[in-house]
């Protein structure tokens, strides 16, 4: 069962064993970088996408590169 709370400052969702707490403002970004850090498959995700675009960046830096054949002893 999902309970929302809703005050001025800060919105609380109340699961059957926990709650998470999304608080507007400054504290929301870091609310946010933490849910997504301690969830496992969210960081799984975020890290995939990063290492992703992080590949495709070289791969475009390495365009020009030509690989050299291997010389014969």
């Amino acid at each position: 069962m999902v309970e929302f709370i809703q005050s001025e400052t800060n919105t609380v969702l109340k699961f059957d064993s926990h709650e998470r707490r999304y608080i507007m403002g400054k504290n929301g970004v870091m609310a946010l970088i933490k849910d997504f850090y301690y969830d496992p498959f969210k960081w799984s995700v975020v890290k995939s996408v990063g290492f992703f675009t992080v590949g495709i960046v070289i791969a475009s830096e390495c365009t020009g590169l030509e690989v050299m054949p291997a010389v014969p002893q």
